[in-house]
């Protein structure tokens, strides 16, 4: 169970950072709308990736607080961040 504990703080950690990273993406995207229009066009999608890699990291949030204080409710948070990466490589994969 230690080494699921791990995976869950890493899916934590690097949800956390991509979700953060793309809000500063689409906080620059609507910043420069005006100045260049097709940006709207692939804003929708921005937006999309960045809820996604937010429910990522709330779903790892609920996992390790659950695991560290031997809830059973951590498996939500498992199910909640697997689920979310299976949309995100869904959304992601060619074709």
């Amino acid at each position: 169970m230690r080494y699921l504990f791990y995976l869950n703080c890493a899916v934590m950690a690097l949800g956390a950072v991509l979700a953060t990273v793309l809000a500063v993406v689409c906080l620059i995207y609507v910043l420069y709308l005006d100045r260049e229009p097709q940006l709207a066009d692939e804003l929708g999608f921005l937006v999309m990736t960045t809820l996604i890699f937010t429910v990522t990291t709330a779903g790892g949030v609920i996992a390790v607080i659950g695991q560290h204080r031997k809830r059973a409710w951590h498996w939500a948070g498992l199910v909640l961040w697997l689920g979310s990466l299976g949309l995100a490589i869904q959304l992601f994969s060619p074709g």
